[in-house]
Formats: structure tokens, sequence, C-alpha cells
């Protein structure tokens, strides 16, 4: 199994979703059902790709602050920290994921959940203010690492690998699920 992390140019928007979605879908109804984010500009973004045990590959989208980004990377978060889960549901067999005008279909042959986009922030004086966006999504076993760091490699701006560091003990985020 393997695992490799890249530094990635931050879009300005990321839409995943069913494209069945956008085609029969009211716009207030279709904010439930899709992941639509439009980062900060002060967040910087990387991406990790990993292998399951299953043949799987489990994509992680990363938005963060520069500084905050290791954390995140090595699936870690902050203590005090609140988490907000979307979940990415998927009614015909495939999702369309869009960066910035640039698009690929993942067929994933069967409906259900492929992933989530897990928002971890912090409150102040009752508003919510964002720390990182974490978006997941998997893909089918037939789509081989090298196929899915290719179509992430067309739809990322800037794929750089980032060299792999020594893990530190940490506060762990809750696994997503599928």
């Amino acid at each position: 199994m393997r695992k490799e992390s890249y530094q990635i140019k931050r879009p300005e928007h990321l839409v995943i979703g069913d494209p069945w979605y956008f085609e029969t879908v009211d716009s207030q109804k279709l904010k439930s059902l899709v992941i639509d984010v439009i980062p900060q500009k002060e967040f910087v973004a990387a991406l990790t790709i990993e292998e399951t045990e299953y043949d799987e590959c489990m994509t992680n989208i990363i938005f963060a602050l520069e500084e905050e980004l290791d954390t995140y990377l090595k699936g870690y978060m902050y203590a005090g920290q609140k988490e907000q889960v979307k979940k990415l549901p998927v009614d015909t067999a495939e999702y369309l994921i869009q960066v910035d005008g640039r698009a690929a279909n993942i067929h994933t042959h069967e409906d259900g959940y492929w992933g989530q986009q897990l928002t971890l922030y912090s409150e102040e004086k009752g508003q919510k203010h964002p720390d990182a966006y974490i978006i997941t999504i998997s893909t089918p076993d037939d789509m081989s690492f090298e196929e899915v760091k290719g179509t992430m490699g067309t739809l990322f701006e800037s794929m750089k690998l980032i060299p792999q560091k020594e893990k530190t003990e940490e506060k762990s985020m809750s696994e997503p699920k599928r």
C-alpha cells in the first residue's frame, strides 16, 4: 500500500457531486448533496493519495493555513477544534470533480457514499471560523494508484511530491467513512 502527499496550487473553486444532481435538483437542495468549496485566500492546498487494503484509493484534498498544513496532512487536528461533516452521495454510479474549469468523471460502478467534506473550525463569540477543509473521495478498485494520480494531476495545477517526514504524537481526527 502506498501513500503520497503533494503540494498543489490552491484552486479558486472545487465542486464534487453526482452529475445527475446538477441537472435535476434545485439549487437549495443541491447544497446538501454536493461538495462546493471556495477556500479562503490565505489557505494553501495539498492532497494525499493512499491505496487501501481493498485496492481502492482514498484522496484527501486539504485547504489550510500553510503553517498548519503538515498537521492535517498527518491526519491530526488541534485540541478545541470542532468538526462538521458533509457526506458525498452518489445515485448514478459516478461523480464529477470540477476544479477551476477542469473536470473529470469518476465511474464508481455503484451508488452510495463516495466521500465527505470535513470542515474543522473554531468558534469565537458564536461565530464559526473555518481552520481547514479536508475533502475525502474514494475511487473504485479498478482505478489504479497511477490512474488516480494522473487524474488529480490534470485537475490540480503544480502538483509536487512532498517528501515523507517522521510522524509525531498529536490528537488524531476521526476516520472518514464511506
